[in-house]
This record gives C-alpha cells, sequence and structure tokens, in this order.
C-alpha cells in the first residue's frame, strides 16, 4: 500500500470511518481529484444548467403536486409548466458522468492499494479507456433500476444501493457488463444494510445544500446571481467527488471483510 495513503492499512471498517475516509481520499491528492471532476463532470454540469438542469424535474412535481392540493375547482382552466424532457436527458447525462467521476477515483485509490501513485494523466488516460465498458455497464444497470422501480419503488432500494460500487467493479476488474453487475451484487450482499444506509445519505446532504443555497440567494444572503451558482456547482462537485470516494473505500472495504484482500496483497508482498 501506497505510504501515507488513506488505505495505508487496510482493514475492515464501520460506516462512520468509510464516511470520514472519503474525505481522507479529497485531502490525500486533491489535484488528481479536482483533474477528474474538471473533465468528466463540471463541463457537463455546468452544460446541463443552461440546456437540462435535473433541478427543472422537481420543480414540475411540485408545482403538480402543489396545484392538484390546492383548492382550485376541477374545471378551472390550468395550464401548468410543460415537462423537462430536456431535463431527464440532462439527469441521465449527469449519472453517468458521475459514474465516469467514480471510475477515475476507484482508481486512485485502488492503485494505492497496490503501491501505486497514478499522476492525472495516468487517471485520466484510465478514464478515457474504460469509457466503452463504463458506458455499456451503466447502460444495463439503467435498466435494472427502471425495472426495480416498477416493482411499486421497493425494488430499487434493493438493487440501486447494491450497485453503487459498480464505478469501482468497472475501474479494478477487467468484466463484461453483465459480469461487472453479477460482481456488485456479490460483494454487496452480505453487508445490505450498510450499503443502503450510505446509498441514501448523500441524496439528504445534497437536498440540504441545495435548499441552503435557495433560501440564501431568496433571503439576499447571496446578493450576486453567479456566486449563487459557483458556490452551489463547489458545493456539489465536493459532494460528487466525497460520494465516489467512499463508495471506492467501500468497494476496497468489502473485499477485504469478504475476500481477505489485505491477506492477499501481504502474501504477495512477502512471497512475490
Amino acid at each position: 500500500m501506497l505510504a501515507g495513503s488513506p488505505v495505508e492499512r487496510l482493514r475492515p471498517r464501520s460506516t462512520g470511518r468509510l464516511l470520514d475516509g472519503g474525505f481522507e481520499v479529497l485531502r490525500f491528492r486533491p489535484g488528481q481529484i479536482v483533474a477528474v471532476l474538471g473533465v468528466t463532470w463540471l463541463p457537463v454540469y455546468v452544460l446541463t444548467r443552461f440546456i437540462g438542469d435535473p433541478g427543472r424535474i422537481m420543480s414540475w412535481v411540485w408545482t403538480e403536486v402543489w396545484h392538484g392540493l390546492s383548492k382550485r375547482s376541477r374545471y378551472d382552466h390550468w395550464i401548468g409548466p410543460a415537462f423537462p424532457k430536456w431535463a431527464i436527458l440532462g439527469s441521465l447525462v449527469m449519472l453517468l458522468c458521475e459514474m465516469l467521476t467514480g471510475i477515475g477515483v476507484a482508481f486512485l485509490v485502488t492503485s494505492w492499494v497496490r503501491g501505486a501513485d497514478p499522476t492525472s494523466r495516468q487517471t485520466l488516460q484510465q478514464i478515457w479507456r474504460r469509457i466503452p465498458a463504463a458506458t455499456l455497464t451503466w447502460l444495463m444497470a439503467l435498466v435494472v433500476k427502471i425495472a426495480s422501480f416498477a416493482l411499486f419503488g421497493i425494488g430499487l432500494m434493493m438493487t440501486a444501493p447494491m450497485l453503487a460500487v459498480l464505478a469501482p467493479v468497472v475501474a479494478s476488474e477487467q468484466h463484461r457488463p453483465v459480469a461487472s453487475l453479477r460482481r456488485c451484487f456479490e460483494l454487496t450482499r452480505t453487508s445490505r444494510n450498510m450499503v443502503q444506509g450510505l446509498y441514501l445519505l448523500p441524496p439528504i446532504i445534497g437536498l440540504v445544500i441545495n435548499s441552503s443555497v435557495h433560501l440564501a440567494d431568496q433571503s439576499g444572503l447571496l446578493p450576486i446571481p453567479l456566486l449563487t451558482s459557483v458556490l452551489a456547482a463547489l458545493l456539489v462537485a465536493a459532494l460528487t467527488a466525497w460520494r465516489a470516494a467512499v463508495w471506492a473505500l467501500t468497494y476496497a472495504n468489502t473485499r477485504v471483510a469478504t475476500e481477505g484482500l489485505d491477506l492477499r496483497l501481504e502474501m504477495a508482498r512477502v512471497m512475490p
């Protein structure tokens, strides 16, 4: 393992240590993390703000719900905002970009496990090489999630958290798409409760961040509109990188707990 890295000593981690480890990854190599975000995530995030802002989906849903709960007569004519089709596309593209970000961060973490310390260029080259496999695997995972959601939404909470380690699997293991999906379920089968908790926490934090920025904007604490957008982008970028780091550590943690990865690496070091 790379000396001084967050994975210098592999050992089973609790949920709290995994969350804290995500910050350790960001602090250990901030330059590489910024490079990954700047290529895989930030340009698309800025583009979706103007073309297909995912936030418009929630605005549309809230408007429709509020209209349904209001006291207007059912005979009133209501012309609400059009369904944000471009926002759906923007959301899907952002999810794919988050997958690529996760691959880059996972490549860094798993390289540290092997004792290597890749540069930003090497990390970006690895992401580029994995784009075809990552895209196809992500599409198959999306189909699985949609099919799970069709089961009254209950199935989604059974499959989506277990597929959260998909980016580390794609980054670290040379599997075909179907095998990668199976590998995710195999790794997380014994730690389902932990990964479900880790899966729910970032969206809650993201909602708090977006709500706080929105309230600050509405109350006049951030009088410059551009400042509000920049602050929101920085906070969401940090959350995206932290989440990717947590899942990379979760992948390593699961392999330590179920496959004895730390013992394998130690044996390889002692008896090469």
